[in-house]
């Protein structure tokens, strides 16, 4: 059966890809780190965390290539699904609000 659309099937490596992976390595040490340690993140504090990284990045980096690629690089909110997506992560806060079981639960499920 032929795809209905190209969304359906996709070349390899078509995906989204890293432009500064070293950079988006740390930037996910440092969520993880936060998510340990029981700090929810945002959208916004992502992106400054990366402005951080990247700006220490250029500062160190000898290729003007990569320099001028740093000096263009754009923080969209595409970039940030992309890189989201890249690594397995949501931003989705847990809770621990759970709810309480009745007393009588053993009778209950005994009887039924």
């Amino acid at each position: 059966m032929p795809p209905s659309s190209s969304k359906e099937f996709r070349r390899v490596g078509s995906g989204c890809h890293a432009l500064f992976s070293k950079e988006e390595a740390q930037l996910y040490e440092w969520i993880m780190e936060l998510h340990k340690d029981g700090f929810t993140v945002n959208h916004s504090s992502i992106k400054t965390k990366m402005v951080e990284i990247i700006r220490s990045s250029a500062r160190l980096a000898q290729d003007e290539a990569k320099k001028l690629a740093i000096a263009n690089f754009k923080f969209s909110h595409h970039w940030l699904g992309c890189f989201l997506k890249r690594y397995d992560l949501s931003l989705h806060c847990k809770t621990n609000i759970v709810q309480k079981l009745p007393d009588d639960l053993e009778n209950k499920l005994l009887k039924f």
